[in-house]
């Protein structure tokens, strides 16, 4: 079992030059149209790999990395962030 809090494993993850590239993406968007630090509660969204629209945060944001879903081979190798979490928040 891998000693990651979910606060490391976010940080690792983040800095992956792919989640930049799809970071600067969808900041330039959100940008671009008008929303970008407005306070409307709507963040671009990727579906299937392209910007589709907007989308609340609440829900854009809670959708779960395909690379995070426990038993998937993620970022940090085979890793269950869901046991790991409940875990920490247990002790």
């Amino acid at each position: 079992m891998h000693k990651y809090n979910k606060a490391e494993y976010d940080k690792k993850f983040n800095k992956k030059p792919s989640q930049r590239k799809k970071r600067a993406e969808l900041n330039r968007y959100n940008r671009k149209k008008g929303t970008y630090g407005n306070g409307d509660g709507l963040d671009a969204s990727h579906k299937g790999g392209k910007i589709v629209g907007f989308e609340s945060e609440k829900k854009n944001r809670g959708r779960a990395e395909k690379s995070r879903l426990p038993g998937k081979k993620g970022f940090l190798g085979k890793w269950d962030a869901h046991k790991v979490i409940q875990k920490q928040r247990k002790g």
